[in-house]
């Protein structure tokens, strides 16, 4: 109840937790007799109470325990009509009891709400019905008292973070936040930490008593009642005081991974880093904040103080992400989850990680909960007592922070001489022992490969993908280089210009994947050159010579580069991360496409078709109305009047028979009509866009672009291959040239596909279409 300078109260809101029948009726009790005594006449006008409990006969316990003695010492008014209690001071002050419900705060203004078991109260009744109602009044309280809830206790976790959170930063917020309860890593079956949660201990509450309450079967419901604790389930993911033994409040060293995630409502944004200190990992909590604007800014403070600083983000966050940090990040959620949680379980036992001592991390990693789910062990948001999202975030950083150093070594040194001496190309020997695979962290890098599971293409692909002129652009593209041949040749000087000379092919050349064939891997090479500018292989095996010989393809959506941030890609990255883990860059066959992804260059082009396809959506499952009947005199007609004519009419319309409308009625058919309801001219022109941003002729993708001159299907191929698909191709011949001998080189037989299978040009030109229209196609 501290006031400030100007009379105003420090804390205008309050959570008291304590455990059962330890004063929390007295209290609440001498608050609100307190405020009716005192503050109408202090404030000079009469003031309004409101005392509620999430069952109307808990909050009519006190006030008839509280109303006799008002009314017998101050001659206070009393109302004891059950549902309707209220008592009124001499000085006009109001007290009401209600229950606990949205609508029981309105059509008040309250000086004063007290609640009492705020563990079973909803959010909305604080939020919507009570806070509200506060507003107008000068210096307002809202005090809340309650003993510790379960994880449906939504209002008080939310509160109880924001005091954890007050107490983190030193801060002094707009919240007191008192709780009694036993600190972490204490047995919650002891006297020791009874006498955290019982202050009324030795009093009216005697040792004796706890001990028989302790022995009853229902354990959880002690420990919430008379040790003040959230419900614990039994398979909480880390033993009692494991986690509050590995405080260690020193400064963490710079640099580590930072782990991102929001709270499960949404409302809170949370940041957890990790680092490597000698033998152990520190972890410490970056913010805990309102927003997510306030949450960017935050980050790149932390970005700033920590220039190696690696960023594990959530879905939910990866669109979001500023192109600055793109090349910092690496998406992490429940599957990483599930295939790290029992990694850094083993790091805490074995007292490899340390932390700073943060309340809301102690809180959130104390009570998380371990699931099985398909055979794997992870941490579990449903099933724990209340929010986990620091403890999801500390498992993330430390996963990621916890793996082996990067070797110094590279294979690229150690071979060198090999390169400079090859003279001319070779038919390919056997290959060696598979390339090495570096990776800075033992769940990431090259150590992810082949672990499909995790493999992402990007979201920003995925949305342009589910524009079908994007699809079939793409497809397009796709099918001319699943149709081409690669051929390896020299190149001579005859006198005159250079020559080609062909030479044996490398088997690579017919199958570089040995799981996959090199139909499916060009396809999805050009898709990553298509949407993101750049691809990539990674070294499986080489040849004796040292040459590639055998390779996998890196989605280009789940690699990240430290060195560019794109969306312009100015080179080779030195700096390749997968999955979180360094890829060794030596073993990397990065493709650089001559023209910018599309999901850079072609995002507002995308967001706008993919708004007119909701809105067609949305359109087509929206019925049309044949027609208005609409009243022009006569007495208005009530809304039950008018759906009865409707009623009628459509019944007259049905069965044929003649519908009649008398002089105050009119019938106005509807203009609304289903190609204007589709939006087929917007759809079209969003269609042609989207043309040009994915480099295909229109016309190829059904689009209609008005006259035109008739082209035969020979000359098609042509304008796709030379307009569109030519520049990828030329890209990874270039690319896949490097990995040969010097002066050697590959190309896609691309003459074989624009002459083999020309349809003759038969078409009378009468018969030709002069739009290019669907109907005309077909």
């Amino acid at each position: 109840m501290t006031q400030q300078v100007d009379g105003n109260w420090v804390c205008r809101q309050s959570l008291v937790s304590v455990a059962r029948q330890n004063g929390k009726t007295t209290l609440m009790s001498a608050l609100i007799g307190w405020w009716l005594a005192t503050q109408g006449s202090a404030r000079g006008k009469p003031q309004v109470v409101l005392s509620t409990a999430h069952k109307l006969d808990l909050a009519a316990a006190l006030f008839k325990y509280l109303a006799p003695i008002l009314e017998a010492k101050l001659g206070a008014q009393v109302s004891r009509s059950y549902g309707r209690q209220e008592l009124t001071m001499p000085d006009g002050s109001l007290w009401i009891v209600r229950a606990a419900t949205p609508q029981a705060g309105h059509g008040y203004s309250i000086d004063l709400c007290v609640v009492d078991e705020a563990w079973s109260v909803s959010e909305e009744c604080v939020d919507e019905g009570f806070s509200p109602a506060q507003i107008a009044r000068p210096n307002p309280m809202l005090a809340m008292f309650s003993t510790a809830g379960t994880s449906a206790s939504t209002l008080m976790l939310k509160w109880r973070e924001q005091g954890l959170r007050q107490i983190d930063t030193g801060e002094a917020g707009p919240l007191y936040f008192a709780s009694y309860e036993p600190p972490p890593g204490l047995d919650p079956m002891t006297p020791e930490a009874w006498a955290y949660a019982n202050p009324a201990l030795g009093r009216h509450i005697s040792l004796d008593t706890l001990y028989d309450r302790a022995k009853s079967p229902n354990r959880n419901a002690f420990l919430r009642g008379h040790v003040n604790l959230f419900t614990i389930a039994s398979n909480a993911w880390l033993e009692a005081g494991l986690w509050s033994e590995l405080a260690d409040p020193i400064d963490m060293p710079p640099n580590g991974v930072l782990a991102i995630d929001c709270s499960t409502d949404e409302s809170r944004f949370m940041g957890v880093r990790a680092v490597k200190d000698g033998d152990r990992i520190r972890v410490g909590v970056e913010f805990n904040c309102d927003t997510q604007a306030q949450m960017w800014r935050l980050v790149n403070e932390c970005v700033a103080d920590n220039p190696q600083l690696r960023l594990a983000l959530v879905p939910a966050l990866e669109l979001q992400c500023p192109p600055a940090l793109e090349r910092r990040r690496v998406i992490v959620g429940y599957r990483e989850l599930l295939k790290w949680t029992l990694h850094v379980r083993s790091l805490i036992i074995d007292n490899r990680v340390t932390h700073q001592g943060h309340a809301s991390l102690s809180e959130h990693v104390e009570r998380a909960v371990m699931v099985k789910n398909q055979g794997s062990i992870g941490l579990s948001s449903t099933k724990s007592p209340g929010d986990i999202t620091l403890a999801r975030c500390m498992v993330w950083a430390v996963a990621l922070e916890s793996g082996p150093p990067f070797p110094k070594e590279s294979w690229q040194t150690k071979h060198m001489a090999v390169f400079n001496r090859v003279k001319k190309a070779a038919i390919s020997p056997a290959p060696a022992k598979a390339a090495a695979a570096g990776s800075i962290s033992a769940y990431g890098g090259a150590n992810m490969i082949g672990q499909f599971y995790s493999y992402q293409e990007g979201e920003l692909r995925n949305q342009f993908m589910q524009i079908p002129t994007v699809s079939r652009a793409r497809d397009l593209h796709a099918s001319i280089l699943c149709d081409l041949e690669l051929k390896m040749y020299n190149e001579m000087w005859n006198g005159e210009d250079m020559e080609e000379v062909y030479l044996a092919p490398r088997s690579w050349l017919r199958q570089l994947d040995p799981e996959m064939p090199n139909s499916y891997l060009w396809a999805w090479l050009l898709d990553d050159l298509m949407f993101f500018g750049r691809a990539f292989l990674y070294v499986t095996a080489r040849t004796a010579d040292g040459y590639m010989a055998q390779a996998t393809r890196l989605p280009a959506g789940s690699v990240t580069s430290e060195d560019m941030a794109g969306p312009v890609w100015f080179g080779k990255s030195k700096a390749l991360y997968f999955q979180g883990g360094m890829l060794d860059v030596n073993n990397v066959v990065q493709f650089i496409s001559p023209v910018q992804g599309i999901i850079y260059s072609g995002t507002n082009a995308m967001q706008t078709a993919l708004k007119i396809e909701d809105a067609r959506n949305r359109n087509a499952s929206s019925a049309i109305p044949a027609g208005v009947l609409r009243q022009t005199g006569g007495e208005p007609l009530s809304a039950q009047e008018l759906a009865e004519i409707a009623t009628a009419f459509n019944t007259a319309r049905a069965t044929n028979q003649t519908a009649a409308l008398n002089e105050f009625l009119t019938y106005e058919p509807s203009t609304a009509t289903p190609d204007k309801m589709l939006l087929i001219e917007s759809s079209n022109y969003s269609a042609l866009e989207m043309a040009r941003v994915c480099n295909v002729p229109p016309y190829l993708v059904g689009v209609s672009t008005g006259s035109y001159s008739y082209q035969s299907s020979e000359q098609a191929r042509r304008d796709l291959w030379l307009f569109g698909t030519s520049v990828y191709a030329q890209c990874i011949e270039d690319t896949l040239s490097q990995q040969l001998p010097r002066g050697t080189y590959v190309e896609f037989d691309a003459e074989k596909y624009l002459l083999e299978t020309t349809i003759p040009d038969s078409m009378n030109p009468a018969d030709m279409p002069q739009q290019n229209t669907q109907e005309a196609l077909a």
